[in-house]
């Protein structure tokens, strides 16, 4: 069975809709929320699966899930310490990481983003392009 494609800006965008949808504007749960990567029945509009359809098995939704945790965007949460497993990853469930939350966030408003990003700048630059907007009026 071939891999789908990685899909980096949708699946972000899933994992940001689905997390402020419970929690909105709010990070403090950011680390507890986990989606989980196993076929849902009871959460249609939070399934994974049901929200790409092309990721067959759940081996093909955890390379998706690799590729964003080798980014810093998602990570799988670990083990009891002092477990038999000696911390080894669980990869049933990812949480959102404050970059991936920041990475969807730049995804899905990129003008939000923008403005918030270079707001400091944008407040000499509106009031140079009007002084200037302004001695065109009155010199004319």
């Amino acid at each position: 069975m071939s891999n789908p494609e990685y899909k980096e800006k949708e699946f972000l965008i899933y994992l940001y809709d689905t997390y402020t949808k419970e929690h909105p504007e709010d990070l403090s749960e950011l680390g507890n929320y986990s989606f989980g990567l196993i076929r849902s029945t009871t959460k249609p509009d939070g399934d994974l699966f049901r929200r790409f359809p092309e990721l067959k098995t759940t081996s093909q939704a955890i390379r998706w899930c690799d590729k964003t945790e080798n980014l810093g965007y998602t990570e799988y949460p670990y083990s009891q310490p002092n477990s038999d497993s000696d911390n080894s990853k669980h990869k049933l469930s990812i949480t959102l990481t404050k970059i991936g939350y920041d990475k969807a966030f730049e995804y899905k408003f990129p003008i939000r983003h923008f403005l918030k990003e270079n707001w400091k700048w944008l407040i000499p630059v509106t009031l140079s392009t009007s002084i200037t907007i302004i001695e065109i009026i009155i010199c004319t």
